[in-house]
């Protein structure tokens, strides 16, 4: 619930840094010749929330950025798992994530280990680590 809000609350405050920047106008010195820009505002709509799925309805040229690795371009779908959180620094840094609750533990890059609840992760520099610590392999180990 809590990712969801700040991803809400980082899209709000980009919107409104973007509208603020557009009404921003600049001074310029008598030499120099600028013809007018025509302002166009590019629009990023929030369709629809649906469980971990936010629609997005996109406008204009401009481009949705929540992580390295995930942006849109166009209209389409963000899943909070992908928003990243200062917990899930911890997945670049340990390549394997085990669940305290199902006592299995999977390579930190795959959709299961970020599908672990956060009070169940437990994070591994090795996979002697995991298995000394009582965790067995899942099957997407290798």
């Amino acid at each position: 619930m809590k990712n969801w809000q700040t991803f809400l609350w980082i899209v709000i405050a980009a919107l409104v840094g973007f509208i603020l920047g557009i009404g921003r106008e600049t001074t310029c010195s008598e030499t120099m010749n600028i013809a007018p820009i025509k302002q166009e505002m590019s629009t990023v709509t929030l369709s629809r929330i649906e469980g971990d799925r936010l629609s997005l309805s996109i406008d204009g040229n401009v481009r949705v950025i929540w992580s390295e690795e995930h942006f849109l371009d166009e209209s389409g779908d963000v899943f909070l798992g992908q928003v990243p959180n200062a917990n899930d620094l911890k997945f670049r840094q340990y390549p394997f994530v085990g669940n305290a609750n199902t006592g299995k533990f999977y390579p930190a890059t795959t959709t299961w280990a970020r599908g672990v609840k956060i009070k169940d992760r437990r994070f591994f520099a090795t996979k002697e680590q995991a298995i000394e610590a009582g965790f067995s392999p899942s099957k997407s180990v290798k």
